[in-house]
């Protein structure tokens, strides 16, 4: 709060006296946020920001799904070592909008992805997004993964594909008219558009079978390399986030961790929006500025 400037103090609304601007005191300040906000309170306020950033970039249809480590001290007792980044660390599980971050799952840094995928979709999904695809790496490559992304988000999952895979010959057509038939009391009908059938599938306890569909036309799309070199943007966007905010547990107390992370996340997504209402071109590259 001291460092706020005159400037500052009059585009934030201030209150100004015969002593200059009134600003609340940073422990009180620190009380709002920790104790009458909380985690669930900056969930809250994150999904409000990740709604106005969908207005405000309605010609964005490619989601992208990523996890970033969020650096601790190598002397942090509560924070676990990962062997892949050689660090200890928490995770940030991040669903972009192109290059728009629109939510965060914080988890245990040596978390497997798939774990905290079903929770970021169903945030994500609560905002409305118009998206034509979600683009998410190998980490995510699964049966049940395929078909939350599609289901959830109403738009075509591009999970990068494991050495090994093969067509599965439930997730055919043919496969799915017929699970369709044989659950016709519980309401199937085989001359519904395959989207339909799909989503009854879904809702009847065949959701690998869905996630197979999925899965089968990854493997036969000549193009599913070419589309996923446009994950690359998720990784600018976590260095952007790290450059702009403190998005790491250094001097962070244990408990207070995920509240921390949310509101400097909800920091770079603010910076983002304003950005974008003041039609400034790439405002991703507004961090540079700070």
């Amino acid at each position: 709060m001291y460092l706020l400037t005159l400037k500052d103090c009059f585009h934030l609304g201030a209150e100004l006296s015969k002593d200059g601007y009134i600003i609340p005191n940073p422990a009180t300040l620190h009380h709002f946020v920790k104790y009458r906000l909380g985690v669930e309170g900056m969930k809250r306020l994150m999904c409000l920001v990740g709604e106005a950033i969908i207005l405000w970039a309605e010609n964005e249809v490619v989601g992208i799904i990523d996890s970033t480590p969020i650096e601790a001290s190598r002397y942090d007792k509560y924070a676990p070592f990962h062997p892949h980044y050689s660090v200890k660390m928490d995770k940030a599980h991040i669903f972009h909008l192109g290059p728009y971050p629109l939510a965060m799952v914080y988890s245990c840094g040596t978390d497997a992805d798939i774990t905290h995928l079903l929770p970021l979709l169903e945030h994500v999904g609560s905002l409305k997004p118009n998206l034509a695809r979600v683009l998410l790496d190998a980490g995510y490559d699964s049966y049940e993964g395929h078909a939350q992304v599609w289901y959830h988000l109403n738009a075509r999952p591009y999970i990068d594909i494991r050495e090994g895979a093969v067509i599965q010959n439930e997730g055919s057509e043919e496969r799915i008219r017929h699970w369709v038939n044989k659950l016709w009391r519980a309401g199937g009908d085989i001359h519904a558009p395959l989207t339909q059938k799909l989503q009854f599938l879904f809702r009847n306890g065949r959701v690998e079978q869905v996630g197979m569909h999925f899965r089968n036309r990854n493997l036969l799309d000549p193009e599913l390399s070419t589309l996923m070199r446009n994950r690359g943007e998720c990784e600018r966007v976590h260095g952007r986030i790290k450059a702009s905010v403190t998005f790491h547990l250094k001097g962070i107390r244990h408990e207070s961790r995920e509240l921390y992370m949310i509101l400097n996340f909800v920091a770079y997504q603010l910076l983002l929006l304003t950005g974008l209402r003041a039609r400034v071109e790439n405002p991703t590259h507004l961090s540079a500025l700070f």
